[in-house]
């Protein structure tokens, strides 16, 4: 019985240092655990270098469509398609400014 109760706290401390509370994840890995559906959303997409970017929020994406091309780009390559200023910079100069 001595030996069952350690292993059994053994396994107990085991499990506490694996686990992780919802706050201490990285927002990433929370909008993993869930699904939302989204029924009277307007689905907008913008088409930027091949890439689709989809919009829900009607305002952002008129914002965006009233920019200048370059600048709807640098946003969507940067703020959507999550690329560093260098990845981004590579693309816009692959592309020709």
């Amino acid at each position: 019985m001595k030996n069952e109760g350690r292993n059994f706290f053994k396994e107990i401390k085991q499990q506490r240092e694996c686990e992780k509370t919802f706050s201490e994840l990285p927002a990433r890995e929370l909008e993993q655990l869930f699904v939302t559906d989204d029924y009277f959303s307007v689905e907008q997409i913008i088409n930027v270098l091949s890439y689709d970017v989809v919009m829900y929020n009607t305002d952002i994406a008129e914002t965006l469509q009233s920019l200048t091309e370059c600048k709807r780009y640098i946003i969507l390559l940067s703020y959507f398609l999550e690329m560093t200023d260098r990845e981004g910079g590579n693309v816009t100069v692959a592309k020709g400014g």
